[in-house]
C-alpha cells in the first residue's frame, strides 16, 4: 500500500491555499485576490525559468517580464482569446522540440492565459466572486489526493513511466473519479446532475495532464521538484501545475455557464 505520509502535507498545503484565497478576497476583494494570484504565478514563472536552465538574475527577469505582460494584457483583453487559441500549438511545439526559446515563450503564454482567465471571470461573473475559483481549486486538490491514494492502494500499470515513474493508470482514473464527484457536489449538492459530472471528469482529466506536463519539464532537466519555496514539499509550480492547466484551457466557458453573467 505504500507510505501515505505525504497525504498530510498535500492536505495542509491545500487547506492553506484555500484559506489564503478566501481571506485575500474577504479583506481585499477581487483586486486583493488577483494581486495574490499574480504573485503566485510570478513565483511559478521564476521556477519555469529555472526548469529552462536559466540561472543568475535571469529567472527574476523572466518573472518580472511575466508580471509586466500580465499588466499589459489586463488593459488589452483582446490579447487573451488570441493567446488562448495559440497556446495548444505552443505546448505541442514545446513537447516536440527541446528549444529554450520555445520553452520560455510557452511559459509566458501558458501562465498568462491561466492568470487572465481568473481576471476575465471577475468581469463576467456577478455572483460571489471567490466561489468559482475556489470550486475549481478544491476540485484540483482532491484530484491530486484521489490519484495519490488510489495509486498507492491499487497500484498496477504505470501511466507514463518515462515522464513520471510514480504515476499509475489506477491513480489517474481514481483522481478523475474523486475529482468529478467533488466537483459535482460543490456545484449541484446532493442533486445529481450528469452534465455537471461530465464537466467534472473533463476538469479532473485536464488537471492531471497539467501534472504530467510539469513532470515532462522536470524530466528534461532531471530534477525532482520545480523549486524549494515550500519546505519539504517542492516548488509553487509543483503545487499549482494542475490548477494552471485547468485555468488555461477550460474555466472561462464553465464559469460563465454555471455562475452566470
Amino acid at each position: 500500500m505504500g507510505n501515505f505520509a505525504d497525504i498530510n502535507k498535500r492536505l495542509i498545503i491545500g487547506i492553506i491555499f484555500i484559506a489564503i484565497v478566501i481571506l485575500s478576497g474577504h479583506f481585499g476583494g477581487a483586486n486583493g485576490f488577483m494581486a495574490l494570484f499574480i504573485l503566485l504565478m510570478a513565483i511559478c514563472a521564476y521556477e519555469w525559468a529555472k526548469l529552462c536552465k536559466l540561472d543568475g538574475i535571469w529567472p527574476k527577469i523572466y518573472s518580472f517580464v511575466f508580471v509586466l505582460f500580465i499588466l499589459i494584457m489586463s488593459q488589452h483583453l483582446i490579447i487573451y482569446p488570441v493567446l488562448s487559441f495559440i497556446l495548444p500549438l505552443l505546448i505541442i511545439t514545446h513537447l516536440i522540440f527541446n528549444n529554450i526559446k520555445i520553452a520560455l515563450t510557452t511559459g509566458i503564454v501558458y501562465l498568462s492565459v491561466a492568470t487572465m482567465s481568473v481576471f476575465y471571470s471577475f468581469n463576467t461573473i456577478t455572483k460571489v466572486w471567490w466561489h468559482p475559483i475556489t470550486t475549481i481549486w478544491l476540485t484540483v486538490i482532491f484530484v491530486d489526493i484521489g490519484a495519490y491514494i488510489v495509486g498507492r492502494i491499487v497500484g498496477g500499470k504505470k501511466l507514463a513511466p518515462k515522464i513520471s515513474p510514480g504515476k499509475t493508470v489506477s491513480g489517474f482514473l481514481g483522481g478523475i473519479l474523486i475529482g468529478s464527484l467533488i466537483f459535482t457536489y460543490l456545484i449541484a449538492g446532493y442533486n445529481y446532475d450528469f452534465f455537471v459530472f461530465l464537466v467534472g471528469i473533463i476538469l479532473s482529466t485536464v488537471a492531471q495532464i497539467g501534472d504530467l506536463y510539469q513532470s515532462f519539464m522536470k524530466r528534461r532537466v532531471d530534477v525532482k521538484d520545480s523549486g524549494s519555496i515550500l519546505p519539504g514539499h517542492g516548488g509553487m509550480f509543483d503545487r499549482l501545475d494542475g490548477l494552471i492547466m485547468v485555468l488555461a484551457f477550460i474555466p472561462f466557458p464553465i464559469l460563465i455557464y454555471y455562475f452566470g453573467a
